[in-house]
């Protein structure tokens, strides 16, 4: 995956009711950082989660409009996203969803961390510092940190392995006492 030139971009809307209320701040920034990165020879997909997602996933292809980037306007199931998102050198993300199916699939993301629920997340697998506030995100942040990981690329990997080895066993316990608790009834 480090050889691997491209990046997942996911896109959306939460309606403007996110960190610093300003999507198509962020969306410009996106159209940068996409046209940098291509340049420098990477290939992009942007993608939704949601329904609502695909207007704006839309309208940014149509800002970027490179044949280097490619634009879906199809909301895929969890199966399917993982299975492309398994595929990426690694991940840009607007949605919590993509974040998690991201580190579940051990592809670093940059979380554009619209809630505090991002940092949480990001804070749970070690990766924090890819987690920015929407409020603070501009191009060259973005690129910082897509640096950043192509420099620590397997270290940023590995603090995932370690999440789900620590995690792992736990979700197992919960499910057995959830269905003990069920089956008692």
């Amino acid at each position: 995956k480090q050889d691997n030139k491209n990046i997942l971009i996911n896109w959306g809307t939460s309606y403007n009711n996110i960190f610093g209320k300003n999507e198509l701040g962020i969306e410009e920034a996106l159209v940068n950082v996409a046209k940098t990165l291509i340049l420098k020879g990477y290939t992009l997909t942007i993608y939704p989660i949601w329904v609502e997602d695909i207007e704006p996933v839309r309208r940014l292809g149509k800002k970027i409009n490179d044949k280097n980037c490619a634009v879906i306007t199809e909301v895929f199931e969890a199966k399917t996203l993982q299975k492309m998102i398994s595929e990426a050198h690694m991940t840009i993300n607007f949605k919590l969803h993509a974040n998690i199916l991201s580190a579940s699939a051990n592809v670093p993301f940059i979380s554009l961390a619209y809630r505090s629920k991002c940092f949480d997340f990001a804070e749970s697998v070690d990766s924090l510092a890819y987690a920015v506030s929407t409020e603070l995100v501009t191009k060259e942040t973005i690129l910082k940190l897509v640096e950043d990981i192509k420099q620590n690329y397997d270290q940023v990997v590995n603090r995932f392995v370690a999440a789900k080895e620590k995690f792992y066993p736990r979700i197992v316990k919960s499910i057995y006492r959830i269905t003990d608790f069920l089956n008692d009834r």
